[in-house]
């Protein structure tokens, strides 16, 4: 449940940018641990899409080739659907294999021409051609997906914290530097229902400032930070407002000392 502690008898000073630039630094690195994991799991997934075969199939010289459903059939005896593909191995001489339907490794059910993925190959022992369908085509296509997941993740983790990055530089730079009033700090729970319920913690600085262009008052907030709010007021000093000159839209409400007073989560 979100609550909100009121900021009686503070200080409003003007911002050192060092320590402006410290908490953007700061909170490039929260960040980036998201960026960082997205990455990791991009590559984990990239990777095993490109093993999925050894998982699969034991065959290391098999013959990749595109065979062709002919015909499809229920089993009496057993009141399963098979489905009896042919294909042309590499020689020119065609081949039938009778499967159940389970070997289908495609969406839908085969049909008779429908094209199916198969593996021949020669046994080492016998010399006689063996075959099966192809397995792995389901496991590229879910690893390769994931990865493609992960890495528009990780692309758009890195935009977003280098765009902010960028406008709170500017704004250090150029910004308008507003005196703020009825600051008060917001927290709330997010909790997650899994075997073991993990509640996480999080809280923000929120404040108002006068915007000439717009002749009244304007509500703004910082983002939300990780952890429990600061319980210790006493003799803090709150930041200014950094707003953009062109655009009062884009503004920036650093927390300043309050991530200092914040209490360690027992």
């Amino acid at each position: 449940m979100a609550r909100e502690v009121l900021l009686h008898n503070v200080a409003v000073a003007m911002p050192v940018d060092e320590a402006l630039r410290k908490e953007i630094a700061r909170q490039v690195r929260v960040r980036s641990l998201g960026f960082c994991l997205a990455v990791i799991a991009t590559l984990l997934f990239f990777s095993l899409m490109l093993f999925t075969y050894d998982m699969v199939h034991y065959q290391k010289n098999a013959t990749t080739v595109l065979g062709t459903i002919i015909a499809v059939e229920r089993d009496p005896e057993r009141n399963e659907i098979l489905m009896t593909s042919e294909f042309v191995d590499a020689d020119g001489k065609a081949h039938r294999d009778t499967q159940t339907s389970a070997f289908y490794y495609a969406t839908g059910e085969p049909e008779v021409g429908k094209g199916i993925t198969y593996l021949y190959w020669r046994s080492e022992l016998t010399g006689e051609l063996d075959s099966a369908p192809r397995a792995d085509g389901i496991l590229k296509w879910v690893f390769g997906s994931a990865s493609a997941i992960c890495a528009l993740m990780s692309t758009l983790t890195f935009a977003y914290t280098n765009r902010h990055r960028r406008l709170r530089l500017r704004l250090i730079a150029s910004g308008r530097r507003e005196r703020g009033a009825g600051y008060a700090i917001e927290s709330r729970t997010v909790t997650i229902p899994l075997k073991v319920t993990h509640v996480i913690h999080q809280w923000r600085l929120n404040a108002r400032y006068f915007e000439n262009s717009q002749s009244g008052f304007k509500d703004c907030h910082s983002h939300w930070e990780p952890g429990l709010p600061p319980d210790r007021l006493d003799g803090l000093t709150v930041p200014m407002v950094l707003v953009d000159a062109s655009d009062p839209r884009r503004y920036w409400l650093p927390v300043g000392e309050l991530y200092e007073r914040r209490p360690a989560i027992v």
